[in-house]
């Protein structure tokens, strides 16, 4: 067959609109089928959201589990230096660098 060839091919046979009822009762079907197995928004976000929930909070105890068991003391010598410099920060004039140095490596 040449690409000027004035024959063409009847594709009639392969048309699926030709008997309209038979093809908007298949298209019916697989839609209702499509449907039957589409699980619901809310079915579907407690699918992603436990995970992901329970992830959030196992880091959240991992993260509180050092200070729940009793806390050591550089977690309150930590906060002991954040003390310092907020004192710092609120006095009525401005810390020198030497201050603020001085409470960080307080915090070592």
């Amino acid at each position: 067959m040449t690409p000027h060839d004035d024959d063409r091919l009847d594709l009639t046979a392969l048309d699926p609109t030709r008997d309209r009822s038979r093809f908007e009762r298949l298209v019916r079907s697989t839609v209702a089928a499509a449907m039957a197995r589409r699980p619901s928004t809310a079915r579907e976000t407690l699918r992603w959201w436990r995970p992901a929930l329970a992830l959030a909070a196992s880091l959240a105890i991992a993260s509180w589990l050092p200070v729940l068991l009793g806390g050591d003391d550089a977690t309150a010598t930590r906060s002991d230096a954040a003390a310092a410099l907020l004192t710092l920060a609120h006095s009525d004039t401005a810390p020198s660098a030497t201050d603020i140095l001085t409470t960080f490596e307080s915090s070592r």
